[in-house]
């Protein structure tokens, strides 16, 4: 989904949350972020 949020601003957040390891970051191409299944509450 889109965002209209400044990509430095992001990425800060995404650090922080993978930090924290609530999410998980990957590596290399076709990389990013993912939020493991543990940390997902329905």
């Amino acid at each position: 989904e889109n965002i209209d949020s400044p990509r430095s601003f992001t990425a800060k957040i995404l650090q922080i949350l993978a930090k924290k390891e609530i999410v998980h970051s990957i590596k290399g191409i076709g990389g990013g972020f993912e939020i493991p299944k543990e940390n997902i509450k329905k």
